[in-house]
């Protein structure tokens, strides 16, 4: 059986193929697109609760900021400790070998505390 084709029939056949590969190429890429957006549409929202989350989170850490703060009132009318004799005897500009010995603190203790608030005036 011999199959000859004319020219016509072979341009019919390759424009055939090439609308079925067009159709093909539409309907696949329609898909892609829709994954796409299902994709975009899920990271939107992933963005949305990561934002909820962030508000969630900073308002959580102002309180904690407003609870330290609070905390730290408090302790300021707590009693003072010797760190906090020494500094002022350092302030009344009392040596450090003196301090160290009414605070009983070390004398290196004392010559920082000294330093230190010699430095701020």
């Amino acid at each position: 059986m011999d199959i000859t084709l004319t020219w016509r029939e072979l341009l019919v056949a390759v424009f055939l193929a090439t609308l079925v590969y067009l159709l093909e190429y539409a309907v696949f890429s329609r898909r892609r697109s829709r994954k796409t957006v299902d994709r975009d549409a899920a990271h939107v929202a992933e963005l949305h609760a990561l934002k909820d989350e962030l508000s969630a989170l900073k308002h959580r850490f102002d309180e904690l900021e407003a609870r330290i703060g609070a905390t730290g009132a408090q302790e300021a009318g707590a009693a003072p400790t010797i760190y906090d004799y020494a500094l002022q005897y350092a302030k009344d500009g009392m040596p450090a070998q003196e301090i160290a010995g009414r605070c009983g603190i070390s004398v290196s203790e004392a010559t920082l505390i000294v330093a230190m608030h010699q430095e701020k005036n």
